[in-house]
């Protein structure tokens, strides 16, 4: 069993996020409008827990659904990634787990794509 430590639960409306084996996995259905007590939540519980981006290889994106708000904190949270990969000299890894027939969410990776430094690889599911 791999070691899995949630930092917030999900809802049926907010995706769950977890650190399990050096991988931060945020997944499920984000469709609330105001996701800024979520986004506290994990950072709160990342600061808790101590997890420095040393421990951190992979940050793993599953999400069902996603709404401007989401966007808006996925494109923090992989702002902070590149600091740490090209600022700080860390390696960590994004990967978006969609499938090949989800049109929109492959637009929406090659947006972040255009956007941010550090590649990020689709997972096909």
């Amino acid at each position: 069993m791999k070691n899995r430590a949630v930092l917030v639960e999900g809802t049926k409306t907010l995706p769950a996020a977890y650190f399990e084996e050096g991988r931060l996995v945020i997944r499920g259905r984000s469709i609330e409008l105001n996701q800024q007590d979520w986004w506290n939540r994990l950072v709160q519980q990342l600061n808790i827990l101590q997890i420095a981006s040393r421990n951190i290889r992979e940050l793993h994106i599953q999400l069902e659904y996603l709404n401007s708000e989401t966007n808006r904190i996925l494109m923090h949270m992989f702002s902070l990634v590149d600091k740490i990969n090209y600022d700080e000299g860390g390696e960590i890894k994004i990967k978006w787990h969609c499938s090949a027939e989800d049109e929109i969410m492959l637009e929406q990776i090659s947006i972040f794509s255009s956007i941010i430094d550090t590649p990020i690889e689709i997972v096909p599911e």
